[in-house]
């Protein structure tokens, strides 16, 4: 029966020149310094949105109060509407009652 050579385990060339393990560990700095960089841009975009939300929540309860007084408003602007136009008739008919 054939002997199967034995693998040695992985290691580390010293073929390797230190200008690539050089480069290759300033650009795993890089990746983790932008991956770290990313990860606070999206925390502070999560909390730009929450506190967006809560304003749009307080806007639209000023938008709810606002429009319920111009709702108000344009009642009492036809009640004073209609109130002009019964004393125009009334004058009109004290002037022809002249």
């Amino acid at each position: 029966m054939a002997e199967t050579p034995e693998r040695e385990p992985w290691h580390l060339d010293k073929r390797i020149p230190v200008a690539t393990l050089i480069v290759l560990a300033v650009q795993f700095g890089g990746v983790v310094w932008m991956l770290a960089t990313l990860a606070k841009t999206v925390e502070t975009v999560s909390l730009e949105v929450d506190r967006n939300r809560m304003v749009n929540a307080a806007q639209d309860s000023a938008i709810r109060i606002i429009d319920l007084s111009v709702a108000r408003q344009d009642q009492r602007q036809l009640g004073i509407i209609e109130t002009l136009s019964e004393i125009k008739a009334s004058l009109l008919r004290l002037e022809g009652k002249r």
